[in-house]
């Protein structure tokens, strides 16, 4: 019987075939060009809803190959600090940040293990598009938010919305439910494909992952439960991937619903402020 254990290092293999093609951005999914070139490639969502991050310690949880960590330092953040259980990812983190020349700390550690690999005192914990997904426990998850904030700081979040996550196409191309909206810890999805998200025809070796569905309520509530004060929350018609084939890429690198199809949330997103 597999375990937890067996689940995440099946994850981390998986992570690791992806980071060696990400960073190859051969279809341009993570405009690397303009990074490189000094801009940040945040999404248009985050790049809306996130205050002036002038003079701020970020962590960011879960940074992958480190593109969006450094996007932070170029909005402005005093320092930045990635963290991912995917040691191919840091260390392509870390030397895209040489190539841009950013000062950026990356570590390689689970997200649990936040407060050991990164300290705290931080003035946010930015966490984005896939990341919860990954982890069976979200009251582990709320801790290490917990333990990294100082007293009156943040967590950002945005990330495909829990109802998406429920659906996919049937024969038809109709959005039906087919998954729980709640995975039991014992017992994740289990998915299996040969490719990544960005569009690459390159194959990845690790074609199996593990994943859990976790309700708006839980993950907000594991926050409420430790003092968090819900600052805001919107839900969007919009995400970064085609997570569905129906959704058609827009100019601002996301993607929509048809105008055909009825519409429903696609992600969302929230600010939370750890009690003072």
């Amino acid at each position: 019987m597999e375990t937890r254990e067996d689940f995440f290092e099946v994850n981390r293999s998986g992570w690791n075939d992806r980071a060696d093609i990400h960073i190859k951005d051969e279809t341009g999914f993570y405009d690397l060009e303009n990074l490189r070139a000094g801009k940040s490639v945040l999404y248009p969502i985050e790049t809306k809803e996130l205050p002036d991050l002038t003079g701020k310690r970020i962590a960011h949880f879960q940074c992958h190959i480190g593109t969006d960590t450094l996007s932070l330092k170029i909005r402005g953040a005093a320092s930045v600090c990635g963290l991912d259980f995917s040691p191919k990812a840091v260390a392509h983190a870390r030397k895209l940040g040489e190539q841009c020349g950013i000062d950026a700390e990356f570590h390689d550690a689970s997200v649990y293990d936040a407060y050991e690999a990164l300290g705290g005192d931080y003035d946010m914990v930015f966490t984005t598009w896939g990341t919860l997904g990954w982890l069976d426990n979200l009251d582990k998850w709320a801790q290490a938010v917990t333990d990294v904030l100082k007293p009156g700081g943040q967590i950002y979040f945005a990330d495909m919305h829990p109802f998406c996550l429920m659906l996919e196409l049937d024969e038809g191309s109709r959005v039906v439910p087919l998954y729980d909206y709640d995975s039991p810890k014992q017992t994740p999805l289990r998915f299996e494909t040969n490719v990544t998200y960005t569009g690459s025809n390159e194959e990845v070796e690790s074609t199996v992952s593990y994943g859990w569905n976790h309700s708006v309520s839980k993950i907000l509530g594991v926050l409420l439960a430790r003092g968090f004060t819900l600052d805001f929350l919107h839900e969007h018609d919009c995400m970064p991937s085609r997570f569905l084939s129906i959704l058609e890429r827009h100019d601002d690198r996301m993607f929509r619903l048809p105008k055909n199809q009825p519409g429903f949330p696609l992600s969302w997103s929230f600010m939370m402020t750890k009690s003072v």
